[in-house]
C-alpha cells in the first residue's frame, strides 16, 4: 500500500463546490467514469490537501464535480505501479460551459489531452445554444433582419486569427475559445492548442491532430479527416438539447508555427446544404498572424 496526496490549489473558480476524487478499481468499483469502473476516495474543498491510501498497482485517478457531469467535466491522471508515495496537485479552471473543470498540474499526456478536448467539445454545443439564443432574444435580431447588410463582407481579427465573414456576424467573448462569432443562425468558434502542451504534440501532422480530436470526442464512425477542398476538415452532427434540434459542425484544421488551430462552423442540420458552401468560402479566408 502507499499514500496518494492531492492538493487542490486555491482558486476563485468553483470555490464553493467540493471536487470528488475517484480511483480506478475494476474489482471493487461501483461507479463508472468515461467507461472506467472506479471507487470513491473522498472530497476536496478549495485550497485543501488530503492523503488517501491506494494499492501499488497502476491506476487512473479521476477528479469530477458531480455525477451528472462526470463524463465531460472530469480530469484523470495515470499513477504508475510502485510502492512510492504519490503527490499530485491542480486547480479548477474558468470555463462555465464545461463545468469549471479541475485540471492536474504538470505534464499533459495524450490521454489527458483527448479528454480535455472532449470536455471542450461538449462546451461548444452549450456555447452554440447560448450564442444563438442570445442573438434571437437580443437587439442584434433587428440588425440581422436587414438582408442587404447580411450580404456585405466583414473582416474580423482576434487573438492572432483573421477571418472574413459577413456583416450579420458579431464577435463575442467565450471562455475556452480563442475567437468566437455568431449570427442569427450560425456560429463560428476557434480553438488553439500549442505544441508544448504535450511532448511530441508538434510532431503530429494536421491530419493526425484531427484524428486525435475525433477519437477523443467519441464521434460517429462516419467522421474522418478529409482534404478534398484545399485544407483538412471533418464534419459531424450532434443533438443540441437546449435548441431542441440537431446541429451540423464543419471543423477546419490548421498547423501553424507553434500550435494547431481548429475552427468550427455550426448551423442547424436542416440548413447545412445552404451553409456548407459558405463555410468553405469563409474558411478559405482564415489567416494567422502569430502562429
Amino acid at each position: 500500500m502507499r499514500n496518494l496526496t492531492i492538493k487542490r490549489r486555491k482558486s476563485v473558480v468553483g470555490c464553493a463546490m467540493k471536487m470528488k476524487v475517484y480511483l480506478e478499481d475494476p474489482i471493487s468499483g461501483d461507479f463508472t467514469i468515461n467507461g472506467v469502473l472506479c471507487r470513491k476516495l473522498g472530497d476536496l474543498k478549495n485550497n485543501e490537501e488530503k492523503t488517501f491510501t491506494i494499492g501499488s498497482e497502476e491506476a487512473r485517478v479521476f477528479v469530477i464535480a458531480d455525477r451528472l457531469s462526470k463524463n465531460y467535466c472530469n480530469e484523470s491522471v495515470r499513477v504508475p505501479a510502485g510502492d512510492e508515495d504519490v503527490q499530485l496537485s491542480g486547480k479548477n479552471h474558468f470555463n462555465p460551459f464545461a463545468g469549471n473543470p479541475f485540471w492536474f498540474d504538470g505534464p499533459v499526456d495524450f490521454e489527458m489531452l483527448k479528454n480535455r478536448n472532449k470536455s471542450r467539445n461538449k462546451s461548444a454545443a452549450v456555447m452554440v445554444a447560448a450564442l444563438l439564443i442570445g442573438v434571437a432574444l437580443g437587439p442584434f435580431f433587428t440588425f440581422n433582419s436587414l438582408s442587404a447588410s447580411r450580404k456585405e463582407a466583414k473582416h474580423f481579427s482576434e487573438n492572432g486569427m483573421e477571418i472574413t465573414l459577413t456583416r450579420e456576424f458579431r464577435k463575442v467573448q467565450m471562455d475556452g475559445f480563442e475567437a468566437s462569432f455568431t449570427s442569427k443562425k450560425a456560429a463560428v468558434f476557434a480553438i488553439k492548442e500549442e505544441f508544448d502542451l504535450v511532448e511530441g504534440f508538434g510532431d503530429l501532422t494536421v491530419e493526425e491532430y484531427g484524428e486525435l480530436v475525433i477519437e477523443g470526442n467519441g464521434m460517429e464512425a462516419g467522421s474522418k479527416v478529409k482534404n478534398d477542398i484545399g485544407f483538412p476538415y471533418f464534419e459531424y452532427t450532434r443533438e443540441n438539447e437546449k435548441l431542441k434540434c440537431d446541429y451540423h459542425y464543419f471543423a477546419v484544421l490548421f498547423k501553424g508555427e507553434d500550435a494547431f488551430w481548429m475552427v468550427q462552423f455550426a448551423v442547424p442540420e436542416a440548413d447545412i446544404t445552404e451553409y456548407r458552401p459558405l463555410f468553405i468560402d469563409w474558411a478559405k479566408t482564415i489567416e494567422f498572424t502569430n502562429s
